[in-house]
C-alpha cells in the first residue's frame, strides 16, 4: 500500500510539472498563475502547495535536472578538453545549452532579472547555478595550464570570473533576441569574441 501511494504521488507529481511547464512555454512564467497550473493538472491546488510550496518551487523542480545535466555535460568536456583552449572553453559553453526543450523564450526569462525580481527559490537557483559553472570553468582554466595549453600566470578565478560573464551575457542575449538571432549565431559570436580574450593568454594560439 505504501508503495501505490508513492506511486500515486509521484504521477501527481509528474503531472503538475508537464502542466506547468506547457504553460510557462505558452505564456510565459510571469503571466502563468498557480490556479491554472493546478487546472491544467488536474489536481487541487492544496495537493500543489504540497509538493513544492509555490509556484516558483514548480518552475525550481523544473529547472534542477536540466542544471545537472547541463553541469554532467561540463564534467565531460573538462575531462578530455579539444587541444586548444579558446575551443575547450567554446565546448564547455556549449555543455551548458539549454537543450531544444528548454530554449524557449517564455521559459527562459523566468531567470533574467530585467524581466522582473526573482523571488526566493528562482534566486536561489539562479544563485546556485551561477556558483556551480563559475567553479566549473575555473577548473578547466585550471585543466588547461595543467596541459600545457593555457599560461600558468593567468589567475584561474580572475580568468573564470571574465569568462563566466561573458557566458551570462550571451545567456541574456538568447533571452532577449531569440526572435531575431539563433542560437547557433549567438555561439559563433561568442567563439569570435572568445579568440580575443585567449589570444594573450594561450600557450598555443
Amino acid at each position: 500500500m505504501t508503495g501505490l501511494r508513492a506511486r500515486s504521488k509521484q504521477r501527481r507529481r509528474d503531472l503538475v510539472l508537464a502542466a506547468a511547464e506547457r504553460l510557462f512555454r505558452r505564456q510565459g512564467y510571469n503571466r502563468t498563475t498557480i490556479e491554472e497550473i493546478a487546472s491544467e493538472a488536474d489536481v487541487s491546488i492544496g495537493t500543489m502547495y504540497s509538493y513544492f510550496g509555490s509556484k516558483s518551487g514548480i518552475m525550481r523542480a523544473l529547472m534542477e535536472p536540466v542544471i545537472d545535466d547541463m553541469l554532467a555535460k561540463g564534467s565531460g568536456v573538462i575531462a578530455n578538453p579539444p587541444k586548444r583552449a579558446v575551443d575547450a572553453v567554446a565546448a564547455l559553453y556549449e555543455a551548458y545549452r539549454f537543450t531544444d526543450e528548454w530554449k524557449h523564450v517564455n521559459i527562459l526569462r523566468a531567470f533574467d532579472p530585467s524581466f522582473g525580481e526573482l523571488d526566493e527559490n528562482l534566486q536561489r537557483v539562479t544563485e546556485d547555478f551561477d556558483v556551480k559553472l563559475s567553479a566549473q570553468i575555473c577548473e578547466m582554466i585550471k585543466r588547461l595550464q595543467a596541459l600545457g595549453r593555457m599560461k600558468q600566470s593567468i589567475d584561474s578565478e580572475d580568468a573564470a570570473f571574465i569568462l563566466y560573464n561573458h557566458l551570462r551575457t550571451a545567456f541574456n542575449a538568447h533571452v532577449k533576441l531569440s526572435n531575431t538571432q539563433t542560437y547557433e549565431e549567438i555561439l559563433v559570436d561568442t567563439h569570435r569574441r572568445m579568440r580575443m580574450i585567449f589570444e594573450p593568454w594561450s600557450e598555443t594560439a
